[in-house]
């Protein structure tokens, strides 16, 4: 009773901003004043995965989800794995100017009035090109801030990427996410993405392409993202592609701006010692690179490589680094020189994942010698599926007696790529 009268002399701008704040339905439903001025103004849809029907209640049952976002300032529209297939649709037939109603509804989002953030997974659909294109009119949105779009395994090809590239144009987007894992792209599709570097607005950006047939071209074209004018925190997720060391070094220049945060994600790629010395030789020289995190694992990096990645110790404001080298032939001389960046006199948190490699005794006791690093408060160690029974038994585990070190974690369980 004290809550809802209190809630009563609250102004509704007030209430929309902490209900803004919170990203959440659970203020509306303190009071009938609090529901009939946010009803719906932050909503979360699921319509049920696995449904292989292809029917046309299951395609209108899309349609409402979507169509739930166009009155919303907050939606998390959860619409993977549900067949949604242009072809499939084809054998209804519909009459010729009829779209489907899920292609209808995603089309319509471009008209949300308030849409701030939304969250749309479609995820193991086949949207394809013209489900592409549709989302592609986000950039009307008016007031779109955060886009996170799922589209894995959807069949969206180069020519729907080009036509994401108009997200450019959003006038307000600020933080932008999508997933083209597995989507057929090649270097067309990422050479139209690289248009985003025109975008006014956005710090935070995250592209995924995994899975694609992205070569050197692909990822000379994305450097340019570089000129992207408020970037601040950028992720690439390039792994199992066709990327060699020539890609390796055009992406290393994404340094070379104002970024804070830089994550690469190029495993199952084939961009081998070169590539890496060519990498770090660039990333070194980031003026502003606070946060780095690189995986390289299953990429050819020998101990050439890996003694190549110690020249980041000399990144004037690197703090966090995390390094994945799993499943590469890093022996005891890699183990050793990577002892280097022990000297940086910025670095705080490091991450080493030597998993799969050919570390021995040797190099595992040489790694012991991070516990004398001046500087470093957290230290993560993965060393399992080398040369040595058990990292622990060589002197690993004296690291708990290190002065700096806050946090250790060694690791000797299974290993992998992620």
């Amino acid at each position: 009773f004290v809550l809802m009268t209190v809630l009563l002399d609250v102004a509704d701008e007030i209430l929309e901003l902490i209900c803004d704040y919170l990203q959440t339905s659970a203020l509306s439903q303190a009071c009938p004043r609090t529901w009939a001025c946010l009803q719906r103004r932050h909503i979360r849809y699921r319509v049920g995965t696995g449904n292989d029907t292809r029917t046309e209640a299951m395609h209108t049952e899309v349609a409402r989800a979507l169509r739930c976002g166009l009155q919303a300032h907050t939606a998390s529209l959860n619409l993977a794995w549900n067949s949604l297939d242009l072809r499939a649709d084809e054998q209804l037939k519909r009459p010729e100017h009829q779209q489907a109603p899920w292609l209808e509804a995603l089309a319509e989002l471009q008209h949300a009035p308030v849409l701030h953030t939304l969250a749309l997974d479609l995820g193991g659909n086949k949207v394809a090109g013209a489900g592409a294109q549709a989302l592609a009119g986000l950039h009307h949105a008016p007031a779109l801030h955060t886009l996170h779009l799922n589209l894995f395994r959807n069949e969206v090809r180069d020519a729907g990427v080009q036509a994401l590239a108009s997200l450019k144009h959003a006038p307000a987007l600020q933080i932008l996410s999508v997933d083209l894992s597995r989507n057929e792209v090649g270097d067309a599709g990422v050479q139209a993405l690289a248009a985003l570097k025109e975008a006014p607005l956005i710090h935070t950006l995250t592209l995924s392409l995994g899975g694609n047939d992205i070569r050197d071209a692909g990822a000379q074209a994305l450097a340019f993202l570089k000129d992207m004018p408020c970037l601040q925190n950028l992720t690439i997720n390039l792994p199992d592609n066709n990327l060699g060391p020539a890609g390796a070094q055009a992406l290393a220049t994404l340094g070379a701006c104002s970024l804070h945060t830089l994550t690469l994600d190029l495993a199952g790629n084939e961009v081998g010692d070169s590539g890496v010395q060519a990498l770090a030789n660039t990333l070194k020289h980031a003026p502003s690179l606070q946060t780095l995190h690189l995986n390289l694992a299953v990429n050819d990096v020998g101990d050439f490589g890996a003694r190549a990645l110690t020249v980041l110790k000399h990144t004037p404001l690197l703090q966090v680094l995390t390094l994945n080298l799993a499943v590469n032939e890093v022996g005891d001389s890699g183990a050793r020189a990577l002892l280097a960046l022990r000297d940086s006199r910025a670095l705080r948190t490091l991450s080493l994942d030597l998993s799969g490699n050919e570390v021995g005794e040797p190099g595992a006791r040489a790694l012991n010698g991070f516990r004398r690093a001046p500087s470093l408060h957290s230290f993560t160690l993965k060393l399992a599926g080398n040369k040595m029974e058990n990292a622990r038994g060589h002197g690993i585990a004296s690291m708990t007696d290190a002065p700096s070190l806050h946090a250790l974690s060694v690791g000797s369980g299974l290993w992998g790529r992620g």
